[in-house]
């Protein structure tokens, strides 16, 4: 049995190529500190391009390109307490 390498090729939008050009693998996970630095425009789609890599058992080199369009939202998260009174 001839096992198959796969490499991974990001295309990431333009807030996120420097983060994005350290990621090796079939995942980018973008933490939300990145997100909060990279002055992204909140509520707009930005299209994260991947282009898969594998040897078939010929030796020939396949590829596929994959994408997904991500969007982030700027939600306020109220802080409040609600105490009980018992009269």
């Amino acid at each position: 049995m001839q096992r198959r390498s796969l490499a991974y090729d990001w295309d990431c939008p333009e807030p996120f190529n420097a983060y994005c050009s350290k990621q090796a693998g079939d995942q980018v996970a973008i933490p939300f500190e990145v997100v909060k630095d990279s002055k992204i425009d909140w509520e707009t789609p930005y299209i994260f391009e991947v282009t898969v890599i594998w040897a078939k058992p010929d030796g020939q080199a396949e590829t596929k390109t994959l994408n997904a369009t991500v969007i982030w939202y700027d939600l306020a998260m109220p802080d409040f307490t609600i105490d009980f009174d018992p009269q």
